[in-house]
């Protein structure tokens, strides 16, 4: 079992993560034989056999670490916290969409936070003038807007080709 590779889930959780090195140490303490040779594998100074050495929950996190392919725990951490960010931002923008399809409707609710947003005070008819223009010099035609129009809206409004390369540049660190 020297050889563990193993991947962080799409949206890992640092929570769970602690959970799983608090484990590890629980198991190693308790004379688990796979959580002793995992520690082996991965601090070279329990590689000769004798009594383990005393770990603490900072090796745990090490190894745990180091198994998921980073140099430490602190890695793994700003790794984490990276991906929790890309969430959130990309949340934003779809809430963006939303409210931008709500206000064009005539939810007054939403039109208030895109003018809050945005610092303006328009109406729901001017909102909507300016989505159609902006939407048919996107597209050289007027539709119905929708859902789908509204993200490509929000993207190409921040500066993206299209939805999926805002969501490939969010989730870059």
């Amino acid at each position: 079992m020297s050889d563990i590779t193993s991947l962080l889930p799409a949206r890992p959780s640092l929570e769970q993560l602690r959970k799983q090195a608090k484990e590890l140490l629980r198991a190693y303490r308790a004379g688990d034989n796979i959580a002793l040779e995992r520690f082996r594998a991965i601090i070279p100074r329990l590689a000769d056999p004798g009594p383990p050495d005393e770990m603490i929950l900072a090796d745990a996190q090490f190894v745990l670490a180091r198994e998921y392919g980073f140099e430490n725990w602190a890695e793994v951490v700003h790794h984490v916290a990276a991906i929790q960010l890309a969430e959130d931002r990309l949340g934003q923008f779809e809430r963006l969409a939303k409210d931008f399809v709500a206000a064009y409707q005539g939810d007054a609710e939403a039109l208030d936070r895109l003018n809050d947003m945005f610092w303006t005070s328009l109406t729901a008819e001017q909102l909507r003038e300016l989505v159609r223009q902006r939407v048919s010099a996107l597209s050289g035609e007027a539709y119905d807007f929708t859902l789908p129009d509204a993200v490509s809206f929000v993207a190409r409004q921040h500066g993206f080709e299209s939805w999926a390369r805002l969501v490939e540049m969010i989730a870059q660190p």
